[in-house]
């Protein structure tokens, strides 16, 4: 994983090839189930030791900040470049290519894709075949069911946006032209209409009104797959060009503002002002986290 994400001679291709990671992906799949992906990843003491040691080797200079808990292993992360982001932005230093943060979204594409491609998905492995689940229903409940855990890791909330953005990637691509909203009733449930809180988001999702924050980050997942839609119909391509193996590189891509105007527009159709909401801030989300960086003057 350490070669894909500090692999800085290819940080202008738009592209990046996450296949060594699925291949692994593929066999905790088979013997362990798509619950281990909603627990047991959190478990990064030795992956974070790794990156640390090879972005070393690569004179890549990370910092890392637990004023937040342990950012580097939850959430962000800490490599800071210099140049020119989104929004004139000099320092990025937030959703990092070297930390979890993207690897924890993509294995919600990924087993959104085991779902879709074989109509179930292996809660427990291959040891336990009857213990399945069917369909984005299904499956966003039993993540839902791990999040209000007091205990959950933030994985859960990654998951529930890799695997939104690829089903709607892989059922509408650039032929989506409304907002989906049998698709967000089906997959958010009751949770679609739920009343956001404005304090802390991960002191929300653990106590009391926790629901406010799960539902919240449904519609934001929604977001992002329009704005997945959208980047598929701006380039010229259809629902079979995109995989779950291959993702768009963060900071390297830089959706035309025509695209994100039409995106924004889908989220318009939806059936009511915060489902409007959520769904634009998911998009420009995506269009934040993909814009071009100007990568010349290196990293620090």
């Amino acid at each position: 994983m350490t070669d894909i994400f500090l692999d800085t001679a290819h940080r202008g291709d738009p592209i990046i090839d996450i296949h060594p990671m699925c291949e692994a992906w593929e066999d905790a799949y088979r013997e362990f189930g798509a619950h281990a992906f909603l627990t047991n990843f959190m478990s990064t003491d030795a992956m974070v030791a790794e990156i640390i040691a090879a972005a070393k080797d690569r004179g890549v200079h990370i910092s890392i900040d637990n004023t937040r808990g342990g950012e580097f292993n939850y959430y962000h992360g800490d490599i800071k470049v210099r140049g020119n982001g989104y929004d004139g932005r000099q320092d990025m230093g937030i959703h990092c290519q070297g930390c979890l943060f993207w690897p924890r979204h993509y294995v919600g594409s990924f087993l959104a894709k085991k779902l879709h491609e074989d109509g179930v998905l292996l809660i427990h492995g291959e040891s336990r075949p009857k213990q399945v689940l069917h369909g984005m229903h299904d499956f966003l409940n039993y993540v839902r069911s791990e999040m209000r855990k007091d205990d959950a890791d933030y994985i859960v909330t990654s998951i529930t946006h890799g695997s939104i953005w690829h089903t709607v990637a892989v059922k509408y691509g650039p032929d989506l032209d409304e907002y989906p909203m049998a698709d967000a009733k089906d997959w958010c449930g009751d949770l679609l209409w739920t009343t956001p809180w404005f304090d802390d988001e991960f002191k929300d999702w653990h106590f009391e009104g926790g629901d406010a924050f799960i539902g919240q980050e449904c519609r934001h997942g929604i977001g992002h797959g329009v704005f997945y839609a959208m980047a598929l119909k701006s380039r010229g391509l259809t629902s079979a060009d995109y995989d779950a193996c291959m993702q768009y590189r963060p900071y390297s891509w830089t959706m035309p503002w025509q695209a994100k105007e039409e995106a924004d527009q889908i989220c318009e159709t939806a059936d009511g002002d915060m489902i409007v909401s959520d769904c634009k801030d998911g998009v420009s989300h995506s269009y934040e986290l993909m814009y071009n960086f100007d990568w010349s003057a290196g990293v620090h």
